[in-house]
């Protein structure tokens, strides 16, 4: 594979991945896998190469210049499970800091909402 794009949709299609969903188990904002796979994203900043490799397993060398050799299988499956368990924490974290915001809003006096 010769190009960054090639290689990211690879990676992609192989963990059977939605763009979407890839977005979010690297943790890359919504729709930046598309503009990476389509050629629009010639380079990428170092943070999105590091998520996109611990998401899936290869390395930073392979995935950016093709150097060494793709991940397998297994480390694929093994990176993209461990992906999956911290973008479910992320969420739930997520969840939890919308409660406890929500909870403090609803204890808010109406009144006291529309001045602060």
């Amino acid at each position: 594979m010769k190009t960054l794009a090639q290689r990211v949709l690879a990676l992609r299609i192989r963990a059977r991945l939605s763009q979407r969903a890839f977005d979010q188990l690297c943790c890359i904002c919504a729709s930046h896998t598309s503009m990476i796979e389509c050629g629009a994203r010639d380079n990428i900043t170092g943070d999105t190469a590091i998520a996109i490799s611990v998401a899936t397993g290869c390395t930073t060398d392979w995935l950016l210049a093709g150097k060494g050799r793709p991940p397998t299988n297994a480390e694929l499956e093994a990176a993209v499970a461990a992906a999956k368990v911290r973008a479910a924490a992320r969420s739930r974290a997520r969840r939890k800091r919308g409660v406890a915001a929500t909870k403090v809003l609803a204890s808010t006096p109406l009144a006291e909402r529309k001045r602060g």
